[in-house]
């Protein structure tokens, strides 16, 4: 799913939302340099959804760091 996922930080950057795309990388990067939650083809053993939901999970998270709300 990552590249995927990627994929759509490169469509907002299109449409000139970079820090949207940037909060889709940050996600990315955090989750899979974390390395717990990765799919097989990145050393790990979750599913596609499994690690999909921790990128959105990590998204969301962010989103609530920077409202300063929780």
């Amino acid at each position: 799913p990552v590249a995927q996922i990627l994929a759509g930080a490169m469509m907002l950057e299109h449409f000139r939302e970079q820090a949207a795309a940037d909060a889709v990388r940050t996600a990315v990067d955090d989750v899979v340099r974390g390395a717990t939650v990765v799919t097989p083809d990145l050393g790990g053993t979750a599913t596609t959804e499994q690690c999909a939901g921790a990128i959105a999970d990590a998204i969301a998270g962010d989103r609530v760091a920077r409202s300063g709300s929780g």
